[in-house]
């Protein structure tokens, strides 16, 4: 039996379609609020069992069985009063999923770290996996709760769990149009006025999936691997979607200092309306920053190709384009 966590969320959802599609055993976590929309018809041949990762107890009955974990979950907010709720939830679920995975003899655990995991370079320095965590004011409270999930997975793996780290970077496919990066094909289909400045790495969500199993079925253990496939600007990557989209290309590029001021304005704009406010102060801390990262570990570890973001860009913007409601991109 294979266990995913999160696995009603974006990269979860597509786990899931490839282990079903491939006639595993799949068992999966899901909470009362979450959302189906992305599972379609596999649904039904998946065991759920409502969990929240910080229950212990409602965990080793998820947990029970299990001989495969990919532990998906985690809270993500770049929101300031989110912060230090964030942090503890995403270390210590990691560290009650790990916990019972040396409790139960699970025979490997497949962590989903990210990038932000890493913590900030300088420009131009290209980012592998040996580099070692910085405490500055760059790094996000995203990426710190992310950096100390992943030094429970690395407690694991020092006290005996066979274990595989991955460090995606961002994210991009079809998904839920109104979260999360599919939430950009959406935003610039309608028109989008500006993009951050900078450089990022960025990586097809179908290619995080099918690399994450191809890990966890190989006798790789105590390893971290980024996944990505290209190093972008976030104007080259909008451009591509709104060339995609038929819409018009954003031109203005935001820097740090006009980010701060904008999240400023609608900080306290947000304060009289009574909302939370739609751009917050760690939101910006990448903008203008150019940061890359090498795929070259994982490259010869499972000797495997990219799919180019252009045309991630096109498979992701064809769906939206055909399909409002939630989807998936075709899978392969």
């Amino acid at each position: 039996m294979i266990l995913v966590t999160g696995g009603t969320g974006f990269l979860g959802a597509y786990l899931l379609h490839y282990l079903i599609r491939e006639g595993r055993a799949v068992r999966a976590t899901f909470r009362p609020y979450s959302d189906f929309s992305l599972l379609g018809d596999i649904r039904e041949q998946i065991e759920w069992v409502p969990c929240n990762l910080l229950d212990v107890n409602a965990l080793d009955d998820a947990m029970t069985g299990v001989e495969q974990v990919y532990h998906a979950a985690a809270k993500v907010s770049f929101r300031k009063k989110d912060a230090e709720r964030m942090i503890r939830i995403n270390e210590q679920s990691t560290a009650n999923v790990v916990n019972l995975a040396l409790e139960k003899g699970v025979k490997k655990l497949l962590h989903v770290s990210s990038i932000a995991a890493l913590g900030r370079r300088s420009a131009h320095e290209e980012i592998d996996e040996s580099v070692h965590w910085e405490w500055n004011n760059q790094n996000t409270a995203y990426a710190i709760s992310k950096f100390k999930a992943e030094q429970e997975v690395w407690r694991g793996i020092a006290e005996g769990l066979d274990a595989v780290i991955i460090n995606p970077s961002l994210i991009l496919g079809a998904g839920r149009w109104n979260a999360g990066t599919p939430s950009m094909f959406r935003s610039v289909a309608k028109g989008l006025p500006a993009v951050p400045a900078g450089v990022n790495g960025m990586v097809d969500v179908r290619d995080v999936a099918r690399m994450a199993i191809g890990l966890m079925d190989s006798d790789i253990q105590a390893e971290r691997f980024i996944l990505n496939s290209e190093n972008l600007s976030y104007r080259k990557l909008f451009g591509l979607i709104a060339a995609a989209t038929g819409a018009k290309v954003p031109s203005f590029e935001m820097q740090a200092w006009h980010g701060r001021i904008v999240a400023r304005a609608e900080e306290l704009l947000a304060f009289f309306q009574r909302r939370q406010p739609r751009l917050d102060m760690d939101y910006v801390k990448s903008f203008g920053k150019n940061f890359y990262y090498s795929n070259e570990k994982i490259r010869k570890a499972l000797d495997v190709d990219f799919i180019p973001i252009a045309q991630t860009v096109k498979d992701t913007a064809r769906v939206y384009l055909e399909r409002k409601r939630p989807a998936l991109l075709p899978l392969f």
